[in-house]
């Protein structure tokens, strides 16, 4: 085998690599747990870092909790990807309370430093007749 078929085959494996690993996971929750799905997106026409992080939580927003008390989390590593990114977030049902409001909120990160965020009090989601699927989008931090 030549060098250039050498360095042709190693190529197509890196690639095949790349875009296995660029697929989305799926993700199932197991019992007793519940699933936040959506994609977080931003208006401004600039590239993320290829090492930017995303981080997605969701919160309780009721008035009667003075601690702010995390639901579920995830973070992952954009690895290139470009908006939107999506986003699957577990979480356990016992923790949710019906009659509490829920908020999700979005942050994407490059070397520790906000790039885009979503507003202070994050975008509805779960109970009262909120959805479990959304579209977050995010914008520069304001000064």
């Amino acid at each position: 085998m030549g060098v250039a078929m050498l360095k042709t085959s190693l190529l197509g494996i890196v690639l095949l690599a790349v875009v296995a690993c660029a697929r989305p996971q799926i993700v199932t929750p197991g019992p007793g747990e519940a699933t936040l799905r959506g994609t977080v997106t931003y208006r401004e026409r600039l590239a993320l870092p290829v090492d930017a992080v995303l981080e997605v939580w969701v919160t309780d927003q009721s008035p009667s909790i003075t601690v702010m008390s995390v639901v579920g989390e995830t973070a992952s590593l954009t690895d290139g990807r470009q908006v939107p990114l999506p986003f699957t977030l577990l979480y356990e049902s016992r923790r949710i309370d019906p009659s509490h409001p829920y908020a999700v909120h979005a942050v994407i990160r490059h070397d520790g430093e906000i790039l885009y965020a979503t507003d202070i009090g994050g975008v509805s989601v779960i109970t009262q007749g909120n959805p479990s699927e959304v579209m977050l989008v995010v914008s520069p931090p304001r000064d």
